[in-house]
């Protein structure tokens, strides 16, 4: 390069460098300050229409709010805002901030106003009529970082966000939303259609029919099934928030180029006002591109293929898994039929209870469930999931009279184990058919050992735990033979008539109050030499058990009709002590 050429770059450089360094230090001059609004006196609350004359960009537009507050694009064409773009420009009028240009700078044609490079029309509603405020936006500063502006004839420089919010396609100040509702409120989906994803595949039928039950989804076509809300979320404000990638034609006459005069997919979404919507979607062979449009609306649009996915999920994918939505502190009651037998275990004030009965005779008495026990059967229940749905040549299947049932408070879950079944050279499991379903699927082999739980393995090796303050008496009887005890305000034990303390009853009344067993019997035996316990409570009521020897001389506890080896061994011969004295 030569030489002089050299040395006037290097000078236009040194001048470009000293003029940006005088404006910033210009700028630094307390006369210089941003000391007013760029829309000086503007209330965006009464902000009704924006009309952007964008000359850089060659459009022309215009924003208006309707009575319920909501913003539309009005011209050239009408339909909905781009609700974020709308506030960001909202928060520039409001906020923006500019500082006045000395009267030598102000040259219009060299701040970029002859044309102004945006005109900018904001509209209020005052009580006196519609008023105006016109701001002109000019070019950049030599910084890039703030812009010109020109208001009323007056000549100013602010922040360059004015300009970068208005610098954009008039496509951007549209919403990219096809559909303006809120997921939560959609209560039906009605899919129709299919879809081929490769061409040695065939068409996957898309076929679906929900409804919202409650706080529940389900199917009812093709056929009956509990679906699973994550997935059905996915669907319905996929659906709700479906955006557009393209503004394909706002008046499309051809709808055969896009596929669309036979669309692959009709959705149908039901809302809880009983309106509806509906979208046809459709492609050109195996494209990515997805076009969509409305029935009755001409406009085509196109969305990306990771949206269009998520609203073709197949009915067989969003099947609900689990065997019960609901989590063990929310769980109040567990049935376990098998057979005739069925066994229940209830969460009461002082823990679980179990008790069975037989076909529609009456219940037994209540025992105490090993809370342990319970919670390892919750927590199964909690985790069991159907591993698969037997979907295709659905086989027709007898139940083995083996089932499951959660209850809440605001529900029933569970349903009806049915016979083994294996895949070709896969893992026997046990079929499972959910209320209310009309598919049966695959669970664990262990569903059916947890069905089939008798109440004394669940029983509670904790017979009894009383509390000694709210016992008033105690009666012991051994054939004819009878003992009374009554506590008195202190707290202390007396024999009927007496008036010292039964100190002998001391040995095993804390026995007698936390009953317990080694192991829990089978069968009904009479006890020898049973000594009948009765503890009555103060407020009424009270509990009995006996105390005897087996066949084989053990120390066994008779309860609700069970009997149960107890812990303590020698406490029938302790009982025996206090009738000798």
């Amino acid at each position: 390069m030569h030489k002089k050429t050299s040395a006037i770059l290097v000078l236009i450089v040194v001048l470009l460098g000293g003029l940006a360094w005088w404006q910033t230090e210009r700028e630094a001059d307390q006369r210089f300050l941003v000391d007013e609004r760029m829309f000086e006196g503007v209330d965006v609350s009464r902000v009704v229409e924006i009309r952007i004359d964008n000359i850089n960009r060659s459009y022309t537009l215009r924003l208006q709010r309707d009575s319920a507050g909501s913003w539309f694009l009005t011209d050239p064409l009408a339909v909905p805002a781009n609700l974020g773009l709308v506030q960001l420009l909202l928060d520039d009028i409001s906020t923006a901030r500019v500082m006045a240009l000395p009267e030598a700078e102000a040259d219009g044609r060299g701040l970029g106003f002859e044309p102004p490079r945006v005109v900018l029309d904001v509209v209020e509603a005052t009580d006196a009529g519609p008023r105006t405020t016109r701001v002109e936006v000019g070019a950049l500063d030599l910084d890039g970082k703030r812009v010109h502006v020109r208001r009323e004839g007056r000549y100013l420089r602010g922040l360059r966000r004015i300009w970068s919010t208005l610098d954009r396609s008039p496509e951007e100040f549209r919403s990219h939303r096809i559909l303006h509702l809120a997921g939560r409120k959609i209560s039906e989906v009605h899919r129709t259609g299919s879809v081929q994803y490769a061409p040695e595949e065939l068409p996957q039928n898309l076929g679906l029919h929900a409804y919202l039950d409650g706080a529940e989804w389900r199917s009812v076509l093709p056929f009956e099934a509990r679906l699973d809300p994550l997935d059905v979320g996915v669907l319905v404000y996929g659906l709700a928030r479906i955006q557009v990638r393209r503004f394909v034609e706002d008046d499309a006459s051809d709808l055969a180029r896009y596929g669309l005069d036979r669309p692959l997919v009709r959705l149908s979404l039901g809302f809880r006002d009983g309106s509806r919507e509906t979208l046809l979607l459709s492609r050109i062979g195996n494209s990515s591109n997805w076009f969509v449009k409305q029935p009755g609306n001409p406009a085509v649009f196109s969305i990306e293929d990771p949206a269009a996915v998520r609203l073709l999920y197949p009915l067989e994918a969003m099947l609900e898994t689990h065997f019960s939505p609901v989590d063990r502190e929310s769980v109040e009651a567990i049935e376990f039929l098998n057979g005739d037998l069925l066994l229940r275990l209830e969460r009461g004030f002082t823990g679980w209870q179990a008790k069975t009965r037989r076909g529609s005779g009456a219940w037994s008495a209540e025992r105490r469930a090993d809370e342990d026990l319970v919670a390892d059967c919750l927590g199964r229940l909690e985790t069991l999931e159907i591993e698969e749905f037997l979907l295709d040549g659905q086989p027709r299947l007898e139940g083995t009279g083996l089932a499951i049932h959660l209850e809440t408070r605001d529900g029933r879950w569970g349903g009806t184990l049915g016979p083994l079944w294996q895949f070709d050279g896969a893992e026997e499991r046990r079929t499972y058919l959910r209320d209310g379903d009309e598919r049966w699927g695959l669970v664990p082999l262990w569903t059916a050992d947890l069905a089939r739980l008798s109440a004394r393995e669940l029983w509670s090796l904790d017979l009894l735990q009383l509390e000694e303050v709210e016992q008033a008496s105690l009666r012991l009887v051994r054939g004819e033979l009878e003992l009374n005890f009554k506590r008195d305000e202190r707290g202390f034990w007396h024999g009927a008539g007496e008036p010292e303390e039964a100190r002998d009853l001391l040995a095993v009344l804390d026995a007698l109050l936390f009953l317990r067993a080694s192991e829990h019997l089978e069968g009904e035996v009479a006890l020898e030499n049973s000594i009948s316990v009765h503890f009555g409570a103060s407020a009424g009521g009270g509990v009995s058990f006996e105390v005897g020897l087996g066949p084989e001389g053990t120390c066994q506890l008779s309860l609700a009709g069970a009997r149960s080896l107890a812990r303590i061994a020698d406490l029938h011969s302790r009982l025996l002590d206090l009738f000798s004295r």
